[in-house]
């Protein structure tokens, strides 16, 4: 089972689409995230140690997330530092 739909992503596995369910796939998924109450997904950049570019593959990693919030803009904010968290947070009690 696959933990990180970022990365299944940049794999290029393009039938993965977050916003659907992937119950039994992946850990997560955005409707299981807002069904549960989640407010807020940390995602970091990591590479193994024998990837042989390992700046192409953190910049295609965060490229994919990139593309996985703007293709859910109605439903998910990509915060980049705390302020920005606080601020998507306030969009929520709004």
């Amino acid at each position: 089972m696959l933990v990180d739909p970022v990365f299944e992503n940049y794999l290029g596995n393009k039938k993965l689409d977050f916003s659907t369910n992937l119950q039994g796939i992946t850990h997560l998924d955005l409707n299981r995230q807002i069904e549960s109450g989640l407010d807020v997904q940390f995602f970091s950049v990591w590479c193994p140690g024998s990837q042989v570019d390992p700046y192409k593959m953190a910049m295609l990693e965060i490229d994919s997330l990139e593309s996985i919030v703007s293709r859910n803009a109605d439903r998910m904010i990509l915060a980049r530092n705390s302020e920005e968290v606080n601020s998507a947070l306030a969009l929520l009690d709004s």
